[in-house]
């Protein structure tokens, strides 16, 4: 096995892990793909989590597309097993795929995390709109489940989620919005100033293409995404995951944001102590390679809960999820938000804001599953 790193000290620790280390420019996508093609197979684990890993994230997949593509080789991208094939008709093409890094190729297999079970997950792009599928097991025996990321991630964040609600009977789908993980760009001042309530086009976009009424699963900001799209289209339920909080029941802090550019990612020891603090270290810096910068409008809604949702208009039953050691939403506002709307609430004990990607998430999965079994038909 060849460790490719890019100092002596990284060469060490590869040595002291049975590999042989090639020490090279991990931001050269030229050199990434020579080695690669010489290998029966490559593997991505975590970028450095520092300055330069959106170089590194570019150049990996670079190099995977010039390298494995058509080859029938394997790239595994940490949890996540990609087969090297043509596009098919109507995905990206591979110059536009090196020029959006973000985007995976149009089919993968990716494998139940530390499980070893292996799932086909079917990619597209529609509309603009990156979407990630996951068929159920044999015939659907519950409705579709579309599932809506937070702020500055994309659709995998729920590379749990998905196999394991599959394996439960539904087709299941997470997509990304706009300017995140696989979506189209918008020009960088309408990004900017993009309302969370403008978002729900892409989960219109996604809705359209299922073609049923589905049940909602969100996380954090995108509760607010699913609420303003339950606002004018028939939902079968919907459950909210450390959810964001409308106006109707915020916290209303005094917070200046700028509005005249995008809201830059976090250092990593931030994102690690608040977004992804129930997570280790080498999760955490996986997820941190993955964030994208946010719509500053979007990120001043949050934080000022000054989105405003009509429960009036909403139908369906509703279960929302509080977590003991989130530091970004707390537990009472979600308490007073479940009283609001009406929902059904769930205290989880020893997690954090990021319940769906730490340890322990199979654990929620499963009451959320018992919930939809008993409220949805």
């Amino acid at each position: 096995m060849t460790g490719l790193v890019r100092s002596e000290t990284s060469a060490a620790k590869a040595t002291a892990a049975g590999a042989t280390p090639v020490i090279g420019d991990t931001t050269d996508s030229s050199w990434l793909a020579g080695q690669m093609a010489q290998a029966d197979g490559t593997i991505h684990t975590a970028s450095p989590g520092d300055e330069t890993s959106s170089a590194v994230q570019a150049a990996v997949a670079d190099a995977a597309i010039a390298a494995c593509t058509d080859s029938g080789k394997p790239f595994v991208l940490t949890s996540r097993v990609t087969a090297c094939e043509t596009p098919a008709a109507g995905s990206p093409e591979p110059a536009e795929l090196r020029s959006r890094h973000r985007t995976p190729l149009p089919t993968a297999v990716a494998p139940t995390p530390r499980e070893g079970i292996t799932v086909k997950v079917e990619n597209k792009t529609i509309d603009g709109v990156f979407i990630e599928h996951v068929p159920s097991e044999g015939s659907p025996s519950g409705p579709p489940i579309v599932f809506v990321h937070g702020g500055l991630q994309g659709s995998w964040a729920w590379e749990n989620y998905l196999p394991y609600f599959a394996a439960a009977g539904h087709d299941s789908y997470a997509f990304s919005w706009f300017n995140h993980h696989g979506s189209q760009d918008l020009p960088e001042d309408q990004f900017t100033l993009r309302s969370m309530a403008d978002t729900v086009e892409e989960l219109e976009t996604v809705v359209d293409h299922i073609g049923h009424v589905p049940i909602l699963i969100t996380h954090s900001m995108g509760a607010l995404v699913g609420l303003k799209y339950a606002e004018k289209h028939p939902v079968l339920a919907q459950v909210h995951i450390t959810p964001a909080i409308s106006a109707e029941v915020g916290l209303h802090p005094n917070t200046e944001i700028d509005l005249t550019q995008p809201t830059d990612i976090p250092d990593f020891e931030t994102a690690w102590q608040t977004v992804f603090e129930g997570s280790p270290e080498d999760d955490a810096r996986r997820y941190f390679a993955l964030l994208c910068r946010e719509s500053a409008m979007a990120i001043k809604e949050t934080l000022s809960t000054s989105l405003r949702v009509d429960r009036t208009r909403i139908d369906g039953p509703s279960l929302v999820i509080a977590a003991e050691n989130d530091v970004i939403v707390p537990a009472e506002a979600i308490r007073r938000s479940a009283a609001h709307f009406g929902s059904d609430y769930l205290f989880v004990r020893g997690r954090s804001h990021n319940v769906l990607l730490e340890p322990g998430w199979r654990e929620t999965a499963e009451r959320i599953n018992t919930w939809l079994d008993r409220h949805t038909w």
